[in-house]
């Protein structure tokens, strides 16, 4: 009896009666593709040039503008103990991406603050992830031209706008990055012979690198595990399931061995394996998962309404529109999947699909993320390399028909450049909203008005404005809905505080400090602050005092308590305070000046005063 079919791993995907075999006239020429390779990547920095204009935006003030950390080489060492965001204190983070941080230090070392260079950066990273994704399909498949379509669709796909004109999403092209680079130089060791442990050990170290760009590389053995497991191309009877079990284990142990290491690494930076953010109970999860997934599946397959954040609060009943629709839609696009899997049996196929799979999994964890951001579309930059080969792959297989365009079939290089040009149109539109705070939050309010975090982003960004009126007014009609709101009552304190309204800024700065008293020792510095305006500077002292507890090393709060005791008559206090912060804050004259200023008044009580600060 003969054996069973099974899978074949053919390097050419599309059955040959569909175009013309390679080697076969001018369409088989190398540099055909390549040319077209070079048309993509025009047509992709057309798309993104518009965004070169930008300034920073959003996370970029607190990650790129504000943080010492990126501008000194002497704090390198630091970007592998810790956190993403360990310039902030008393916060618990999630991302170890020291890589990512050595970037910011690069591009800061080069441009400054000049935010030109940065997003030129930026585009430039995401033009090499995308000539990486014409290596990777014509590796898979065999078939420079399909590596081409893959490449105009990856290049040109709007999901990717987040990932590349916001510059602190440049952490998803640096991970794909070094993740095809590692994927790359496994598939040729396999047939490198003498020089194949060259390839491994690059494949290795390019893991390495990954891991340290960003946490989701962790799925990568995974991925190995599963292409390795594969029965093998060469026809005839595939090895028993035993057997390839075996050589997958194998193949994949050095990168399950770097990810046992990395753990503890990462547990000590983060002074744990992750902290939770969102509390969710096992239904829940499973009930809000579906629509999770569908929106990553429709993004990729119909990129309109593009924003910042979306519409998707926790589902914590099924109902048919937020639990039964999106599941059915699911399992109907899972169907679609398998029913090209039966069609082509391809490598290039299942490379595609475990591409756009595998990095979804940890997109999962909703507990890891921010209630109101369960999803980014910054998430999909690694998904969408599977999906770019995936299409490109049915795009190749449409009917060759007998007209051709550059030597190929018109239907086939027609419809990718039709589809190219709609992609890099929406992507240059979609691009034009991160142009400032106000646009990007805006549009995220348009597209997406039940998210809260929108409109305190919104609001928030018109109070840095100057337009206090209205956001406030936008605050205000949050705290309706949800009177603890912690990011409303803490930004509205702040405002009213600026405003001089010390009553109203006393009670929302009390009223966010009782929700949250460990989130952020600024709230207890604006409350020292309000009372000290309206006379209690007894309460005033309480309160800065408490956010120097909290943070130590915070710049101006020991200024800001000399005052409040140079009120209070306590001279000796605030001159000791004076001369801690000009010590803490050698750049700064401030705190120097009034050192000297009260040291001339109290020569006989400070007899340990300077000469500098005792001249006149």
């Amino acid at each position: 009896m003969s054996a069973p079919p099974r899978y074949r791993m053919d390097p050419h995907p599309i059955p040959s009666s569909l175009f013309p075999p390679p080697g076969s006239g001018p369409s088989a020429a190398v540099s055909g593709p390549r040319a077209f390779l070079v048309v993509a990547l025009v047509l992709t920095t057309l798309a993104y040039i518009g965004a070169a204009r930008f300034g920073f935006v959003y996370d970029d003030v607190t990650q790129i503008q504000q943080n010492p950390r990126i501008q000194s080489w002497q704090n390198v060492p630091s970007y592998f103990t810790t956190h993403v965001w360990g310039q902030l204190r008393n916060v618990l983070g999630n991302y170890y991406r020291p890589l990512f941080l050595l970037w910011l230090r690069l591009n800061h070392a080069l441009f400054g603050l000049n935010a030109l260079g940065w997003h030129l950066s930026t585009i430039v990273l995401h033009l090499a992830a995308t000539t990486m994704v014409w290596w990777l399909a014509r590796k898979v498949s065999g078939d420079a031209w399909l590596a081409v379509f893959a490449a105009f669709l990856f290049g040109l796909h709007p999901v990717h706008v987040e990932a590349v004109t916001w510059i602190s999403g440049g952490t998803e092209p640096l991970l794909a990055l070094a993740l095809m680079g590692a994927f790359l130089c496994y598939l040729h060791a396999a047939g490198a012979g003498r020089t194949a442990w060259c390839w491994r050990t690059a494949s290795v170290v390019l893991f390495v690198l990954a891991l340290l760009a960003k946490e989701t590389a962790v799925v990568f053995p995974l991925l190995i595990l599963l292409h390795a497991w594969l029965p093998p191309s060469a026809a005839g009877t595939a090895p028993a399931f035993g057997a390839r079990l075996r050589a997958a284990l194998w193949a994949s142990l050095p990168f399950w061995i770097l990810v046992v290491a990395y753990l503890p690494v990462r547990m000590f930076a983060l002074h744990g394996f992750s902290h939770g953010l969102t509390p969710l109970s096992l239904p829940t999860l499973v009930f809000t998962l579906p629509s999770v997934l569908f929106l990553y599946l429709r993004l990729l397959m119909v990129p309109v309404g593009l924003s910042l954040f979306y519409d998707l609060p926790l589902v914590t009943h099924p109902g048919f529109r937020s639990f039964v629709l999106p599941l059915l839609a699911s399992v109907g696009i899972a169907a679609l999947l398998w029913v090209g899997w039966r069609r082509w049996r391809s490598q290039a196929f299942a490379v595609g699909l475990l591409w756009l799979v595998l990095p979804l999994l940890p997109l999962l964890n909703l507990a890891m993320l921010p209630e109101w951001e369960t999803v980014h579309d910054r998430y999909l930059y690694l998904p969408s390399v599977g999906f770019s080969i995936l299409i490109a792959l049915a795009l190749r297989s449409l009917p060759p028909g007998s007209r051709r365009l550059f030597g190929q079939p018109a239907a086939q290089l027609g419809s990718v450049l039709a589809i190219a040009l709609l992609l890099g149109g929406a992507t240059a539109r979609q691009t034009a909203f991160w142009a400032s705070d106000l646009l990007l939050f805006s549009r995220a309010v348009e597209i997406a008005p039940g998210n809260v975090r929108a409109r305190v982003f919104l609001a928030n960004a018109l109070l840095n404005r100057g337009d206090a009126e209205l956001g406030i007014r936008l605050h205000r009609q949050l705290l309706e809905r949800f009177p603890d709101l912690w990011y409303s009552n803490a930004s509205l304190g702040i405002a009213y505080y600026g405003i001089g309204k010390y009553e109203d800024a006393d009670r929302h700065l009390s009223r966010a400090i009782r929700t949250d008293p460990a989130a952020d020792s600024s709230l207890f510095l604006y409350l020292g602050l309000t009372r000290m305006a309206e006379g209690d500077l007894s309460q005033a002292q309480a309160a800065i005092e408490h956010a120097i507890g909290m943070d130590p090393g915070a710049p101006e709060y020991r200024l800001w308590l000399g005052e409040v005791m140079e009120r209070r008559g306590d001279f000796a206090r605030a001159l000791e305070l004076y001369r801690s912060e000009a010590a803490l804050q050698p750049a700064n004259p401030e705190p120097r000046e009034r050192a000297q200023r009260l040291a001339q008044r109290l020569p006989d009580r400070n007899p340990s005063a300077s000469p500098a600060e005792k001249e006149p």
